[in-house]
């Protein structure tokens, strides 16, 4: 590669004037790799400098295997940079849709220690346990979801198609229609005009395309309020402190410093509550007094309480941290697999009494009609 190239290419990564046009258009969802992809980037990286591969090399190797373009084209980019001599965590720094500031600290902190393998490691398990602890707690909303999505459609049919039939039957029967049903009656008429369907629908379908780009730009606000919701509070709560026992292990064991750890590590936070706490860990390490006083009191999970106490207690975050974030692990899958229970009966009741009461609207004064006229003959 010619000096001038490298030049360029340092050049680019370093203080132009332009990045944050670059680093808007790196945002875009077309052209993000997934976290697998990045997990799997961080491992072949790590197994590369274990085998003993300049970084330079082992980044273009990378860089030309792996299988996500833009992905590619950044790895190649920061290969470049450090061939021309530019810190592996300052190229990284360029592409922040990819590597965000913890990511660089550990990057950069490991590179102080010549730790880097290891911390490619960290970051990516890390990464593979954001991706499941994610995923674990969108299944636990996701069937409610779709459960009373589906149920609302079923709801809406009977509104569009049956219940005119019944009203068309009462009226030829001369029946008068009262209570309920009569507000069911009202309510499909209501529903008969096209414009309440179409409008319903374009809610609907807009709802779910702004909550989905709500949750790709700014998912810590999104989750953020999930956890607001009493259902699932507690599932966000234990995903939120699994991501930050994960992260601030990884942090620690780099060889970043507690105050710096906990403030990066408050980053992967998106429960507001648990934020709280970590920022007042924080504060509490800066003016000399113990992390654990911060957790106190805060209905925070039992085992996070004492396991943190115990490491801070005997100095031994390095052992105790890793075992905690993979019990909170644990506990979020059994969370999420008890509201998935309780939550698929529940709502298949709910749907289930909300039409069964439909149809006794409907039918209650049908019979009645039915029982005048064999009187009256």
């Amino acid at each position: 590669m010619s000096t001038a190239l490298k030049e360029q290419i340092k050049d680019q990564l370093e203080h132009k004037p332009e990045d944050q046009k670059e680093s808007k258009r790196g945002f875009s969802l077309k052209r993000r790799a997934s976290k697998d992809t990045q997990a799997n980037f961080y491992r072949s990286f790590a197994i590369l400098i274990r085998s003993g591969y300049p970084l330079p090399r082992a980044l273009q190797m990378l860089g030309n295997s792996t299988s996500h373009p833009d992905l590619a084209a950044c790895i190649r980019q920061i290969g470049m940079a450090v061939d021309g001599g530019s810190p592996m965590s300052k190229a990284m720094a360029r592409f922040p849709w990819y590597f965000d500031a913890v990511t660089c600290s550990v990057i950069e902190a490991a590179e102080e220690a010549a730790r880097l393998s290891e911390a490619l490691e960290f970051l990516a398990d890390a990464t593979e346990m954001e991706l499941t602890v994610r995923e674990q707690a969108t299944s636990a909303i996701a069937y409610p979801a779709v459960v009373s999505a589906m149920g609302g459609a079923v709801l809406m049919g009977m509104l569009y198609f049956v219940v005119p039939q019944f009203q068309g039957v009462m009226t030829e029967a001369g029946v008068e229609v009262t209570g309920v049903a009569g507000w069911i009656y009202a309510l499909s008429t209501f529903v008969q005009n096209p414009i309440v369907p179409i409008f319903m629908a374009a809610t609907v379908v807009a709802g779910f395309i702004g909550a989905w780009k709500w949750r790709s730009s700014n998912p810590v606000s999104f989750y953020r309020a999930i956890g607001a919701v009493p259902v699932f509070g507690g599932i966000m709560e234990k995903a939120s402190l699994a991501r930050f026992t994960s992260m601030f292990n990884m942090l620690t064991t780099s060889g970043i410093s507690i105050p710096r750890a906990l403030e990066l590590a408050s980053g992967t936070v998106d429960h507001a509550k648990v934020k709280r706490v970590v920022a007042q860990m924080k504060a509490n390490v800066e003016e000399g007094k113990t992390m654990s006083e911060a957790i106190k009191g805060q209905g925070l999970p039992t085992n996070f309480t004492d396991m943190m106490a115990l490491a801070e207690e005997t100095g031994k975050l390095d052992e105790i941290l890793p075992n905690l974030s993979k019990a909170l692990t644990a506990e979020l899958s059994r969370s999420a697999g008890r509201v998935s229970l309780v939550a698929e009966p529940a709502m298949l009741v709910i749907v289930g009494v909300m039409v069964l009461g439909i149809m006794l609207a409907f039918f209650l004064p049908y019979f009645q009609a039915i029982a005048g006229m064999s009187v009256a003959g």
